[in-house]
């Protein structure tokens, strides 16, 4: 049973639009540019958006929001070792990212 009002699922929205938005910015620093530092700033400005959409979240979407903020640390670990993240990580946080943004669209 979802209680999260109206305003909060914009806010919502908007933070996982937003954190959206820097993955693939990280992504494309990564792998394109080969800018780390550029993706590793990408990728805190992601985890900001992930953890203020997680205070807008409750039940099960906190929990789903909670498991691709886990796997966004991964991301932001590998690159503060100057590890080659992997590209299947990405493509599998921004697929969460978008099925939640879809489900909130219903």
């Amino acid at each position: 049973h979802n209680t999260t009002n109206l305003p909060s699922i914009t806010k919502l929205k908007m933070d996982l639009t937003d954190a959206n938005f820097y993955l693939t910015y990280t992504e494309i620093f990564e792998f394109i540019t080969h800018e780390d530092h550029k993706a590793q700033t990408a990728i805190e400005k992601a985890q900001t958006h992930l953890r203020a959409a997680e205070k807008s979240a409750d039940g099960l979407l906190k929990g789903e929001i909670q498991a691709i903020e886990q796997a966004s640390d991964l991301i932001h670990k590998e690159l503060m070792n100057d590890q080659q993240s992997n590209m299947i990580r990405y493509a599998k946080v921004k697929t969460d990212v978008q099925q939640l943004l879809k489900e909130l669209s219903w």
